[in-house]
């Protein structure tokens, strides 16, 4: 215990007691319990702000325990990529340049909305990521590790990139972050003459009509038995270099039409975002590693992940979602991931 100097407003034995400047002392007289007529406490008490204690507000003074500083709350990881709006002003190599980014990566991942890099429509937008890379919608049956495997990416980037807690709940349909990579390698073939190709017949043009009926490709490839157009409606954008992913079947006079499954397969995807690129989209996965896709729909698809489809079933309604420069479908024919021209197949 230490020797301290304690006042008490009142008397002890008599004698007064007074303050100065918050300690109090007591006069030299003998007491019991005291070290040259000084009282001993304990220095904590007698530092205590309150003069007149009672043993319980003593022990309370001794004992407080301090009030626990609250832990900063988490800040949450950037997102693997974000939505920006392009401005006036905008251009690729500055957008490249402002977000950290090189240009291949914002062109690889904004095929659509720039498919002239030296002309960015504003009010458009466009999906870019954190860090030079790809992003990849997850198929039905594709797993992290089969997705670094197929882009030569180390897994654990892609986990780290994406904030991914387990890779083995990853969600069909949803986007990935590719860190380093880029898409498979385009086929550019020369597109078909640009006379305007006619019209199949059997589509529908209207949109309440519950199922579509295209009508045959006049060309048949392997592995198709007889590709068949997905929607009615003139070309207006062929396969080329200029648009190398698949062409756009012009939905002007006919938004909303009912859109078809151009051969059977599996739907391996079925969504996506109306704000960028394809919009809301579908894809088949047919035999011999080909696939289909559907994109710029109207509304969310008609079909889910994993639904089995035949030839000329629906899958959504024709529309302007993503970029799109107007009604149309833009529709791709692919081989493991490359795009092919699908009028190999259409015969347009």
């Amino acid at each position: 215990m230490t020797v301290g100097v304690v006042a008490v407003a009142g008397t002890v034995s008599g004698a007064s007691l007074v303050s100065e400047q918050g300690v109090l002392r007591v006069p030299e007289v003998a007491m019991p319990g005291t070290v040259s007529g000084m009282l001993a406490v304990d220095e904590a008490y007698v530092k205590a702000p309150t003069l007149l204690r009672t043993e319980e507000s003593r022990a309370a003074v001794l004992n407080a325990t301090p009030t626990p500083t609250p832990s900063p709350t988490p800040t949450p990881p950037p997102p693997p990529f974000i939505d920006y709006e392009i401005r006036s002003g905008d251009t690729v190599s500055t957008l490249a340049q402002r977000f950290g980014i090189s240009q291949d990566t914002l062109v690889d991942n904004n095929p659509e909305t720039i498919s002239n890099p030296n002309e960015l429509i504003v009010g458009k937008k466009l999906r870019i990521p954190r860090v030079d890379g790809y992003i990849h919608w997850i198929s039905l049956g594709e797993t992290i590790s089969a997705l670094a495997a197929r882009y030569g990416v180390d897994e654990q980037k892609i986990i780290e990139i994406n904030n991914i807690t387990n890779p083995r709940e990853i969600q069909p349909g949803a986007p990935v972050l590719v860190p380093g990579a880029r898409p498979i390698a385009y086929v550019a073939v020369q597109p078909s003459p640009t006379a305007a190709a006619p019209a199949p017949s059997g589509g529908g043009s209207g949109g309440g009509a519950a199922q579509p009926a295209p009508a045959p490709a006049s060309t048949s490839l392997p592995p198709f038995s007889g590709l068949i157009w997905p929607v009615q409606g003139p070309i207006s954008s062929y396969f080329g270099p200029g648009h190398p992913l698949g062409i756009d079947i012009d939905q002007y006079h006919s938004p909303g039409a009912p859109v078809a499954a151009a051969a059977p397969g599996v739907v391996t995807f079925a969504g996506g975002d109306p704000c960028c690129s394809y919009g809301y989209w579908v894809e088949i996965q047919h035999a011999g590693g080909y696939t289909t896709r559907y994109a710029h729909l109207s509304r969310w698809p008609a079909v889910s992940i994993g639904q089995q489809v035949a030839a000329g079933d629906l899958l959504g309604y024709s529309g302007s979602t993503g970029y799109s420069t107007g009604y149309h479908l833009h529709f791709e024919v692919r081989l493991n991931g490359t795009p092919l021209n699908p009028c190999n197949w259409l015969g347009c």
